[in-house]
């Protein structure tokens, strides 16, 4: 395994330092590779107080720095390489943790420019990677928040597909990701994950060209992602394998960027006054497919997602809702025997669970941010669960 990464590793090496030639024949001017570099730094205070079995109470207190060197055509090909760093305050030095990072990235863009109708990209990354690379937004019962303190990065690949239209102001987002979490040893069971996620976004027709083709939602979105855990083997006694297949469609509605979206001047003047970033409706279906084959043999779970929300200039307001239309089952079936396996919120082991969200932006720049969260998690027959959580983010 060592030498197929060392030969893959020439075999970029020598790619990039051809890609002065590779940049000329494809009818661009050549580009000199050049070094280049990502720092990332996420001091987080993370205190809950919960009541319920699904989840303890806490306090996570710490810092997560992540430093990369790489070389390459930015925005093209790059290679990085670093470290990242997860430091708890209040522990002892041995219970830092520091994880090795490598990873490649290729982006093929196609018909730039603002005369094109058609503006779409690919982007392609191998190695281990920070998870904050997915541009969907990753709900709690896919992978849980808490897991950036600990587990920030994936290792294994990233694919995305982009297509803006621009003349229609309508866009395709496509993202597919494995994950392998853990290989299999004498004593450890081989673990890894997939995710598939698309997302098709309606935009208004007052957005300018920049702002199009940002990272924002439009004003109608229609999407789903798939997500695949398997628990395999390990090289011993462990023979059976587990699935947990997670599925969610949904459609999503901005009434403030549906707003402005009319075409009446003074309501888009008016909703300008207010200065109401977002006021959304997300619906959707979720469903969950368990499999043991050892005991429990593919078993079923429908249930219904609603989430809401409002930004006012820099304070937002969140609901999340969750219900199992099944009457004894859940997201998780396999969480108690084996999870490891899991990197979603604990809390969706119950058949009912709501998180509502007060969230404050105090400080929002591409260089800083400052933010402030207070949340309250509620489940049947245990009283809510309230967390506070203030995290301060530095990125170049």
């Amino acid at each position: 395994m060592k030498r197929i990464n060392i030969l893959c590793l020439l075999l970029f090496a020598g790619y990039i330092l051809s890609a002065q030639n590779i940049a000329a024949t494809d009818g661009t001017s050549p580009v000199t590779p050049k070094f280049l570099y990502k720092f990332d730094n996420l001091t987080y205070f993370d205190n809950r107080a919960f009541s319920s079995p699904y989840n303890s109470s806490v306090t996570f207190f710490g810092d997560r720095l992540t430093a990369l060197l790489g070389y390459g055509i930015k925005d093209r090909v790059e290679l990085y390489a670093g470290v990242t760093a997860m430091m708890p305050f209040g522990k002892d030095y041995n219970d830092y943790k520091y994880q090795p990072m490598a990873y490649l990235k290729y982006q093929q863009n196609f018909n730039t420019g603002k005369d094109n109708p058609y503006v779409d990209k690919i982007n392609l990354y191998f190695g281990i990677l920070p998870y904050r690379k997915i541009k969907m937004v990753l709900p709690g019962f896919i992978r849980k928040g808490s897991i950036e303190y600990s587990v920030p990065n994936l290792q294994g690949a990233l694919a995305q597909y982009e297509l803006n239209i621009c003349d229609i102001k309508k866009k395709l987002l496509l993202e597919y990701v494995v994950d392998w979490r853990k290989i299999a040893t004498a004593t450890e069971r081989d673990c890894f994950g997939m995710i598939l996620g698309g997302k098709y976004s309606i935009y208004s027709n007052h957005f300018d060209y920049e702002n199009f083709l940002s990272e924002k939602d439009g004003y109608a979105d229609f999407g789903f992602i798939v997500q695949w855990d398997r628990l395999g083997n390990n090289l011993d006694t462990i023979k059976n394998y587990c699935d947990n297949i997670v599925m969610n469609v949904f459609a999503k509605i901005d009434f403030a960027q549906l707003y402005w979206n009319n075409d009446k001047a003074d309501n888009r003047n008016l909703n300008k006054d207010f200065n109401i970033k977002t006021l959304f409706l997300q619906a959707g279906y979720l469903g969950n497919f368990s499999n043991d084959n050892l005991t429990i043999n593919n078993q079923w779970c429908h249930s219904i997602v609603v989430d809401c929300g409002i930004q006012w200039k820099i304070i937002a307001l969140k609901n999340s809702f969750y219900v199992s239309l099944n009457k004894d089952g859940n997201l998780m079936l396999l969480y108690k025997d084996y999870p490891s396996m899991f990197i979603a919120d604990q809390y969706y082991q119950a058949s009912l669970y709501n998180k509502t969200e007060l969230s404050f932006d105090l400080i929002k720049s591409s260089f800083f941010s400052l933010k402030a969260q207070f949340l309250a998690h509620y489940v049947p027959d245990y009283k809510v669960g309230w967390q506070q959580k203030i995290t301060a983010s530095v990125k170049f």
